[in-house]
């Protein structure tokens, strides 16, 4: 009687098990709940990608942002940056296969470990060339997390990629990315193209980000050898002096919080590539706009006016003001205070409307169309910065399009 009443309970559950499912279920994912709550952080309604890029974004914070401030306050800002560099390592580790459309491989150019990719097939490989200078703050980043992202400009083009593995800050602060990128580029023409049937003349130099300024930059260092057809700069950064342009300030109205590129995150890698001590106190600085040099940039005075954000309302840090008076007004890093950017080629300029870089970007592009610099400059309300790396989105697809169309006409 035991036994039975044993099995007589047992089937009682039994038959309530479906009807329990969904309480248990709902109790198992509160945690999971609670912190998505407690995390949650707003994003602008118009932002493309919407709903992926709340999960992306989260993860982002939690691992590169909140951990990254804990690593820092353990041991110091270079070993936060070190850090960032691995997590995003993992998340171009993920299983995103690459096309066996395309072949990829590493050569050197001038002794810079460069990334190649070609089609394939050889029957549609096309005589264009392209160099490509990736992002993540002159600090972070490698060619290889790339590979997605551009496999489909090699073969919608037949086009040779050609991504520069320059070294990174801090370690290796400015000007090694500078020379690393000039002397790729100056070796590829001179000797490595005809290894790739490849002939001069046909190059493109195209960049995001950091990868823009330096595409910027070299474009404009080579501009009288004539080795550069035409640069895509996409979201560039053209100055260290931007913190007060209401791109900038529109990040926390909008996105405060939020691991999208921030103000904090571009004061750190500034100060990781000119050599300056990238503690918190003086990012706070460069936030505030401490560290601009007053009435030393008539440009730079006449761009933050523009915006009226007029400089005399700061009050400058002399010692770190100094520092950028000598560093930071190098138009080999702050390309669009250069005096002169006539006889640059060709450009195209990609701007995200949800991006701290975005108003310095299209400044660029007015510089170089005043200079009589041939200019298409585009813009995406709803992008953000990096959208160029996140799959599947919409807004990504065209701005693809519209990069493979300037190309197939100016390379």
């Amino acid at each position: 009687s035991g036994m039975a009443a044993s099995l007589s309970l047992l089937a009682s559950l039994t038959s309530l098990l479906p009807s329990l499912l969904l309480p248990i279920f709902a109790v198992a994912c509160c945690p999971v709940l609670l912190i998505f709550v407690v995390l949650h952080v707003p994003l602008p309604e118009n932002i493309a990608d919407r709903k992926k890029l709340y999960i992306t974004e989260l993860i982002l914070r939690i691992t590169g942002e909140y951990g990254g401030e804990l690593v820092e306050m353990v041991a110091g800002p270079a070993w936060r940056n070190y850090y960032l560099r691995a997590v995003m390592a993992a998340g171009f580790y993920l299983p995103i296969p690459n096309t066996t459309e395309v072949e990829y491989s590493w050569t050197e150019l001038a002794g810079v470990a460069t990334r190649v990719l070609r089609p394939a097939d050889p029957s549609i490989r096309r005589d264009r060339t392209i160099v490509y200078i990736h992002g993540g703050g002159w600090a972070t980043m490698r060619p290889q997390y790339y590979d997605h992202a551009l496999a489909w400009l090699v073969l919608r083009l037949g086009c040779t990629i050609f991504a520069v593995d320059y070294r990174l800050a801090p370690e290796h602060p400015y000007p090694a990315a500078v020379e690393d990128c000039e002397a790729a580029v100056t070796a590829l023409s001179k000797r490595k193209l005809s290894e790739y049937r490849l002939t001069p003349g046909h190059i493109c130099v195209m960049g995001d980000s950091a990868g823009g300024n330096l595409s910027a930059v070299i474009s404009r260092r080579l501009r009288e050898k004539k080795l550069i057809k035409c640069q895509v700069l996409i979201y560039p950064v053209t100055t260290v002096f931007g913190f007060s342009l209401p791109s900038y300030r529109e990040y926390f109205s909008e996105c405060a919080g939020s691991a999208l590129l921030n103000p904090f995150s571009m004061a750190r890698w500034i100060l990781f590539y000119l050599d300056i001590d990238a503690r918190a106190g003086n990012v706070q600085k460069l936030i505030a706009s401490e560290h601009i040099p007053r009435g030393s940039s008539k440009v730079l005075d006449g761009i933050l006016v523009r915006y009226e954000r007029l400089i005399d309302k700061y009050f400058p840090d002399e010692r770190l003001a100094k520092l950028f008076l000598s560093r930071g007004l190098d138009p080999d890093v702050s390309p669009l205070l250069a005096p002169d950017l006539d006889g640059c080629p060709p450009t195209m300029v990609l701007t995200a409307g949800v991006d701290v870089l975005r108003d310095e970007g299209r400044a660029y592009a007015r510089r170089l169309a005043a200079a009589g610099v041939d200019v298409e400059d585009k813009h995406y309300p709803n992008a953000y910065h990096g959208i160029l790396n996140m799959p599947y989105s919409k807004t990504r697809k065209t701005m693809k399009k519209d990069i493979a169309s300037y190309l197939e006409k100016n390379l």
